[in-house]
């Protein structure tokens, strides 16, 4: 359980300066720098033993190690200013006077959100960009604008003006630091709640505000100098009574880049939106209320960010591939592979779905411009591309940015003029990829990219419903796959090492799973696998021996040295498990399931004691040495010797052969 956080309070001297020269001189300091040595102490002096002010400062003065940087930073004037009426510490000022100016910006921006708001680092950047904080005189070779935003996001992070938050991949800003970006915003930023009642200062260009109601939506939307409105609500679905009154003056945010406008009762957007022309983020994600987009979004041609998640949108407009600036959509799947000529959208980064049809406009040929992408990319209906020139149309190869590409065929429509192991061939991907998912592939042969050579960089790799595919020995060959999956394989009848040696045999992979593969007579060789930590066998209906060959070579000592994850399910006509005695099995094995093999008389040895066993619908006439010798003086084995001393889950089920439990 996870109690509240503890408040640290000051730390005693040594501890504090211990903690002060790990941030401002690093861990590998052993004393070298005297000089710089007199001049931290001094600056620890008014720090005042706040382990934040460590951080910072420490921080600091580690950017520049120099002796004029540091007396200059131990000179400022701001050491004399006190602790002004919001509390802010001129330790904290100190810190960012010396930010650069564009980090500066990035940081001020910050204030628009809540104390204790979790910042991901990427949306956090993107409105950043919206904004112009993001200089492209920063870009250093084939880097994208993103990339130079997270740049400028991870040193604030190194700075300690965001911490790492303890739940998933967010960060926090401290109290102090939040107070101090608010103190420096005053003016231009403005952040309010619906029962506050401060003024908003005609200064302000940045707005962001946390309604009850939309009473005051009307008022928010009448300063015509914003930049920045971002309406956040504190109810679950926020309503409002008939129609929306911002809409009576959304033509007075002419100078508006990025509007939020997340879970504000909205019913539908002006048709006058288009007038917005320096609008460059545009968040309406969660009014469910919204069936339709109007055709004059199509004329933001400035729009770079489009979030409408949650939206009930039953389509797109028409006219989307005229935001040719357009670098992130974020729609349902079905929706996005609607997009027709979608090729247009030359700057868009991120394309979860496309569907390939034979209509004008939606062809694969349509991805080939699209040299931005990243994340992920699913693209389906591949039986309506008809060739390999057709098929390398698509650029796969060129997409350096993809990590995750899963090809998929929906049907076999029959046409014997189509080849679909050439389609497969066109469809080559960049050599970085990660992850790769081929789906309904109805040729026979694997495509000749599918190699070390070409994929070194493949990790995740999954071959399903593949009912033509035959030999699949190519996959042994890559270096550093860590899972595979490999189900739905009807005409494999084997897995084979192919040109790999068995000690060079997925030498990296460490979780395995093969399902459905009915052809399939003879386990492979894994016992050999030194990382193989997870391994899944299931509907394997003509596999009736698990022979010695499975543990891999006689010579080695362990088998399955790392695995931790057994499970054979559903293996109607396996009979025996066989083994050499001598070799250590299954070492690290802490999860055994074993369901739906009937006909399976025997186990192997199975120490030391898995933490959960399974046993379900076996034919067990004989249980193993799991963990202690028992009596084998009966010719019907009784499971009443175990000792299962570290057990913690344990399922038997229908195992006719054994006639008494302890």
């Amino acid at each position: 359980m996870v109690g509240s956080p503890i408040p640290l309070g000051v730390l005693d001297e040594a501890s504090y300066w211990k903690l002060f020269k790990k941030c401002a001189f690093g861990s590998e300091y052993d004393g070298e720098c005297p000089q710089l040595e007199d001049i931290a102490k001094k600056i620890v002096s008014r720090l005042k033993g706040l382990p934040l002010a460590a951080r910072m400062v420490g921080g600091l003065l580690k950017e520049g190690m120099n002796e004029k940087n540091w007396r200059i930073i131990a000179e400022s004037e701001i050491w004399q200013l006190p602790q002004n009426e919001e509390g802010v510490l001129p330790v904290l000022q100190l810190s960012y006077q010396f930010l650069p100016p564009h980090l500066r910006r990035c940081f001020v921006f910050c204030s628009l959100f809540p104390k204790d708001h979790r910042f991901g680092g990427e949306h956090l950047v993107r409105l950043w960009m919206a904004e112009g904080y993001v200089a492209q005189d920063n870009m250093k070779d084939n880097m994208t604008l993103e990339a130079v935003g997270s740049d400028y996001f991870r040193e604030l992070v190194n700075r300690s003006f965001f911490q790492e938050a303890p739940w998933g991949s967010t960060y926090v800003m401290h109290d102090l630091i939040h107070d101090l970006a608010q103190f420096i915003s005053k003016g231009e930023f403005c952040r309010i709640d619906d029962d506050d009642s401060k003024e908003i200062p005609n200064t302000t260009r940045h707005l962001s505000a946390t309604l009850t109601d939309g009473t005051k939506l009307m008022e928010l939307s009448c300063y015509d100098k914003l930049r920045t409105l971002q309406i956040n609500s504190k109810s679950i679905w926020f309503d409002f009574p008939g129609e929306s009154p911002l809409f009576i003056q959304f033509e007075k945010l002419k100078n508006i880049r990025v509007l939020k406008l997340q879970n504000c009762g909205l019913r539908e957007l002006p048709e006058k939106i288009d007038g917005l022309i320096h609008l460059r983020y545009l968040d309406i994600s969660y009014n469910r209320y919204i069936r339709r987009l109007p055709e004059s979004l199509c004329g933001l041609y400035n729009l770079r960010v489009l979030n409408l998640l949650e939206c009930k949108l039953q389509n797109l407009p028409h006219g989307m591939s005229k935001l040719i600036n357009l670098m992130h959509l974020n729609v349902k799947d079905e929706i996005i592979s609607e997009i027709n000529n979608v090729g247009k959208l030359t700057s868009l980064q991120g394309l979860s779905s496309f569907k390939v049809l034979k209509d004008q406009g939606h062809e694969v040929a349509q991805l080939g411009s699209l040299k931005q992408l990243h994340g992920r990319l699913q693209i389906t209906n591949l039986e309506n591309v008809e060739s390999k020139q057709e098929a390398s149309k698509a650029n796969l190869n060129n997409k350096q940015y993809l990590e995750k590409l899963v090809l998929e065929w929906t049907s076999d429509d029959g046409n014997e003029l189509i080849m679909p192991k050439e389609v497969l061939e066109g469809l080559q991907p960049h050599q970085d990829l990660k992850r790769l998912t081929i789906r309904g592939y109805t040729g026979v042969r694997s495509p000749s990219w599918l190699q070390a050579q070409l994929l070194a960089n493949l990790i995740t790799l999954g071959l399903k419903n593949c009912k033509a595919w035959e030999d699949i020995s190519c996959i042994g060959q890559l270096p550093n796959l860590k899972k595979l999956y490999v189900k739905g394989m009807p005409a494999v009848k084997q897995i084979s090492h192919g040109l790999s040696t068995e000690s060079k045999f997925l030498p990296n992979l460490e979780e395995l799973v093969l399902e459905n593969m009915v052809a399939l007579e003879e386990l492979p060789s894994l016992g050999q696998l030194p990382y193989l930590k997870v391994l899944r066998i299931e509907r394997m209906p003509v596999v009736k021996k698990v022979g010695d060959g499975f543990f891999g070579s006689r010579d080695q000592g362990k088998c399955f040295p790392s695995l931790e994850e057994l499970a054979f399910i559903d293996m109607p006509e396996w009979e025996e498990w066989s083994w050499t005695d001598g070799r250590q099995l299954f070492p690290c094995l802490r999860k055994l399931e074993i369901e739906r093999c009937p006909k399976l008389k025997r186990l192997p040895p199975l120490p030391p004691p898995p933490k959960s066993l399974s046993l379900c619908e076996v034919g067990l006439t004989e249980v193993p040495r799991l963990w202690e010798e028992i009596d084998g003086s009966s010719s019907s084995m009784i499971v009443s010797e175990l000792k299962i001393y570290s057990l913690e889950e344990i399922k038997l089920v229908d195992i006719p052969e054994c006639e008494e439990l302890p």
